[in-house]
């Protein structure tokens, strides 16, 4: 069931909380991942930053960033409850034959005094960069665009200004 932010909360909302769930299997997979990119991420200095971080913790530090840069800090308290179905980077080879990087997921805006649900969406950013020119397009740090994609369709929901 999708319900669409009330007309008061539009550009009224203040994030205060984000909260990610993954389903079994995607959390399985990310913690693998994650582990891959710790390990990495050790071997250089200086250290990459936030590519560097633990999946959970760059989403959520990223949809509270957007938030807060796209102007959702001052009126009606939420707390964002994002179950997350897909997160999909492909390796090299499959993204040039044309397999898109992908993150998906249903998002539960809630009153942060009441815990009432005020709106539910689902939002999904697929990234597609085709054959070799698309993969010297595509670079590095893919997790954190889709993040900061995903996290910027939440701040539209919610009638956040583009301005930056």
């Amino acid at each position: 069931m999708m319900q669409a932010p009330p007309t008061a909360l539009r550009g009224a909302a203040s994030v205060e909380g984000v909260e990610l769930t993954l389903r079994p299997d995607l959390q399985r997979a990310l913690a693998t991942a994650d582990a891959r990119l710790a390990e990495r991420a050790a071997d250089r200095d200086p250290p990459e930053g936030r590519a560097a971080l633990p999946f959970e913790r760059m989403f959520t530090e990223t949809v509270e960033g957007v938030a807060r840069a796209r102007g959702l800090t001052t009126g009606r308290a939420v707390r964002l409850v994002v179950e997350m179905d897909e997160l999909r980077v492909p390796g090299l080879a499959l993204s040039a034959l044309g397999r898109t990087d992908r993150l998906a997921g249903q998002v539960i805006v809630h009153d942060r005094a009441s815990d009432q649900i005020l709106a539910i969406f689902y939002v999904t950013v697929d990234n597609a960069h085709p054959g070799l020119l698309g993969q010297l397009t595509r670079g590095t740090g893919i997790r954190e665009r889709l993040a900061e994609a995903f996290a910027n369709h939440i701040a539209d929901q919610l009638g956040a200004s583009r301005k930056r």
